[in-house]
């Protein structure tokens, strides 16, 4: 049996039924080093505070607040509560899973208590709700880009924050175009390595590395891609795209990827490719350069159907892509070409099945 004992401030102290006793002197209290930052914290109606744990209220005790502190439990009446500041553990634990601002509220303390992990974590949570904004992916990228270590997802954090939700703070912006240029420099690394040692078979290029997608079914008949082991080669650990293509109502798959490259000082777009389908396949590459993402494509190259590799050059100075401006006649440069964001890869199958191997994808240096 348990009895309360009111106090003079309203709150009761829940204690045994037992006959009053001298008090016992106090005992050391293992939780009181605990940073109060830890603790759910109770602001009284009368000016006093009080430091704990909430407890859940029991079925129809709604007007009273249990508090569990290091000498026992408390029980609060609410009328006497002036505020309630929830600890980071309690606040995490309320139903916040779709409130954007509740979350974006526990990133703050998170980041004030100097938890920046659980700031992270909230951070990843939030940015995927609905009413997600610019400061949380941008708050998610700097603290990543704090952390170290996560180059590729800051630089995709930041250019979310950019081209998605127009941000524009400065010294994000700096970060971001230094983060691809870091990017740029290896992807051009890769490809001279790739010109010097032409004859090592195992030298993986843009093929090999994640990131790609199928474009949309309403303007591109249905693909679909996987990176696999190739099987010609059983003695090497080397990785090739698989591009399966399907008919449809249009006449051309395309799978892209982002790439953020300077083009300006590139000869051609060079790969190998295998095609297994049985009947001749038409490839062509298209690239979108500029904040405007203009599109500009390359007159296809046939892929004979002998299931034999064969390499394509598709030269990136040369005049005749075909884009709007040229009403889709390939007569115009590559514009803009210092700033190119997007690679596709297009299969024009009209109305056949088959699919293709892509290996060794690289900007080959002028």
């Amino acid at each position: 049996m348990r009895f309360m004992l009111p106090l003079a401030c309203g709150l009761a102290v829940v204690c045994a039924a037992e006959e009053p006793t001298t008090p016992p002197a106090p005992q050391p209290n293992p939780s009181a080093s605990k940073d109060i930052l830890a603790s759910d914290t109770i602001y009284l109606t009368n000016g006093h505070r009080l430091s704990g744990t909430i407890e859940e209220s029991p079925e129809g005790n709604q007007g009273i607040v249990t508090l569990r502190t290091g000498h026992g439990y408390m029980t609060i009446p609410a009328e006497n509560i002036a505020r309630i500041e929830h600890s980071l553990e309690s606040a995490s634990a309320l139903p916040t899973q779709n409130d954007y601002a509740g979350i974006m509220a526990l990133v703050q303390r998170a980041i004030l208590e100097k938890r920046k992990q659980e700031a992270i974590t909230l951070l990843e949570q939030a940015i995927i709700l609905p009413g997600a904004d610019s400061e949380g992916v941008r708050l998610l990228g700097a603290l990543l880009d704090d952390q170290g270590g996560q180059g590729s997802r800051v630089r995709d954090l930041y250019r979310l924050y950019r081209d998605t939700y127009q941000g524009t703070e400065p010294k994000t912006l700096e970060r971001l175009a230094e983060l691809e240029g870091m990017y740029n420099q290896y992807e051009i690394a890769l490809a001279r390595i790739q010109q010097e040692t032409k004859e090592i078979k195992n030298i993986e290029g843009i093929e090999a590395r994640p990131g790609w997608s199928n474009s949309s079914t309403n303007h591109f008949n249905p693909s679909e891609l996987e990176i696999i082991r190739d099987e010609t080669l059983p003695n090497f650990e080397n990785k090739v795209l698989n591009l399966k293509f399907n008919p449809g109502k249009n006449y051309k798959t395309s799978t892209f990827r982002r790439i953020n490259v300077d083009a300006t000082g590139q000869r051609a777009i060079r790969l190998s490719v295998r095609n297994p389908s049985g009947s001749v396949v038409e490839l062509s590459l298209a690239l979108k350069t500029g904040d405007e993402w203009k599109y500009y494509e390359t007159p296809t190259q046939k892929i004979p159907a002998d299931n034999a590799w064969h390499t394509l050059n598709f030269d990136l100075q040369a005049v005749n892509f075909k884009t709007a401006a040229t009403n889709w006649n390939h007569s115009s440069p590559l514009e803009n070409a210092a700033d190119t964001r997007e690679l596709h890869l297009q299969i024009h199958n009209g109305g056949r099945s088959g699919n293709i191997f892509i290996d060794a994808l690289a900007f080959i240096p002028l």
